[in-house]
């Protein structure tokens, strides 16, 4: 849940928003050592979940790049921030880079 804020300081309001992530930590942690996760995905030859990147996160990136929707531009984004700077939101031990996103 995302919980918004606003202040007003002479006269210009700001935004401020927060997220509690510890759970989804905790849930991208067990999913990363969890071996038959992505063994199946690769032998099914299915989408390999990459990634449980919060939606403040999301939001935020797509403020920064000027990104009004989702798509390949924002899902290169994601990758190259998550693969840099939040390791953590991995939910495999494995790197990949966007392609087809």
């Amino acid at each position: 849940m995302i919980k918004r804020g606003y202040t007003v300081n002479e006269g210009i309001i700001e935004a401020k928003y927060s997220q509690d992530v510890g759970a989804l930590l905790k849930m991208c942690e067990r999913k990363r050592n969890d071996e038959n996760l992505n063994d199946k995905a690769v032998k099914e030859q299915e989408f390999k979940h990459y990634a449980e990147i919060p939606v403040i996160f999301v939001e935020q990136w797509m403020r920064e790049h000027g990104i009004t929707s989702m798509g390949k531009a924002l899902g290169e984004i994601m990758f190259k921030k998550v693969n840099a700077d939040f390791p953590a939101f991995k939910v495999t031990n494995t790197y990949e880079e966007a392609r087809n996103v």
